[in-house]
């Protein structure tokens, strides 16, 4: 036995507030729509993570990183922490452009396949990385634009389940 103690501790998640969402997330559009109150006043760079279910229900956002008008720092524990904590079947990145624009920076690029292989090896895949264009309403899905090397994962819903939910 050593002469030094160690700590016993516990991790939890703790309830910050509510956001209500009583449909799948399945396109980059029900990301938006999702996402896009919560992030579209910002005026500085955030990177939301959305925790989601096997059915694609998020369990659970997380403002993972505020940054400064052009970038926001980002790392891999920071973003599945909440992942891991939940039993997160899959994440969702989402971050904002406050200048409005689009374009997905070399750094997005990068920063994205990163944590699809931090993904890959926790068995929690990413499915997505969306840039919202500040209070636009505009997007730009990483996975649609085929920018970085995401999993197959389907993402598709039957038209009948989609509308099932959006009649809720």
């Amino acid at each position: 036995m050593s002469k030094y103690g160690i700590d016993y501790v516990r991790i939890r998640l703790e309830l910050d507030r509510r956001v209500l969402s009583d449909y799948p997330i399945r396109t980059p559009e029900d990301a938006v729509m999702f996402l896009s109150e919560q992030m579209k006043d910002l005026d500085r760079e955030v990177l939301a993570v959305v925790d989601l279910a096997p059915d694609g229900r998020p369990v659970n956002m997380t403002m993972a990183s505020v940054g400064t008008l052009k970038a926001a720092i980002v790392e891999p524990r920071e973003l599945y922490k909440a992942a891991i904590l939940c039993n997160a079947d899959s994440i969702l990145l989402a971050h904002n452009h406050p200048s409005g624009t689009l374009e997905a920076s070399s750094h997005d690029v990068e920063t994205t396949n990163r944590m699809i292989e931090c993904g890959r090896i926790l068995g929690i895949p990413l499915v997505d990385h969306v840039i919202i264009a500040g209070y636009t309403g505009m997007y730009r899905s990483l996975r649609e634009d085929h920018l970085c090397d995401f999993e197959q994962v389907d993402l598709s819903m039957a038209a009948e389940e989609r509308s099932r939910y959006m009649a809720r």
